[in-house]
């Protein structure tokens, strides 16, 4: 399913209305970096939430990754990349971010690469999509 690569959020849904999770991006002046995506990290992660981060890679030729993302237990974020297993806390969540990729240049313009967090753990997974991409456990 090409669509759940690039809109991760379509795999889960709200269990009274259907709706998707709120998908939350930089949209504050300016282009998007390092500093203000942490920022907005920091002010939207709360303490017992866990988000998914979908993010561009920085000199990869683009190709998005998601990440899982919420609080350890000292407060920081923690980035959790379940494809690989590793963990991030402390100055690593920083280290981790800047292998993200924040503008694009085309044609001479910069335009803010499509990195963005959502809520997950107050969701449920929805079967429209999952029943297609899941298996079954034997």
């Amino acid at each position: 399913m090409d669509a759940l690569a690039k809109e991760p959020y379509i795999a889960f849904q709200d269990s009274k209305t259907g709706a998707f999770p709120l998908v939350i991006r930089y949209e504050g002046k300016g282009n998007p970096t390092l500093a203000r995506f942490h920022a907005l990290l920091e002010s939207t992660i709360g303490e017992g939430e866990r988000y998914a981060l979908r993010r561009q890679n920085a000199g990869r030729g683009g190709s998005d990754h998601v990440v899982c993302i919420d609080r350890n237990g000292h407060g920081g974020p923690r980035v959790l990349d379940l494809q690989n297993g590793a963990v991030y806390e402390g100055r690593r969540v920083r280290e981790y971010l800047k292998r993200v990729k924040y503008v694009e240049r085309s044609y001479g313009m910069t335009v803010p690469c499509d990195n963005y967090v959502f809520r997950m753990d107050d969701a449920e997974f929805n079967p429209t999509v999952t029943d297609q991409v899941l298996e079954a456990a034997p």
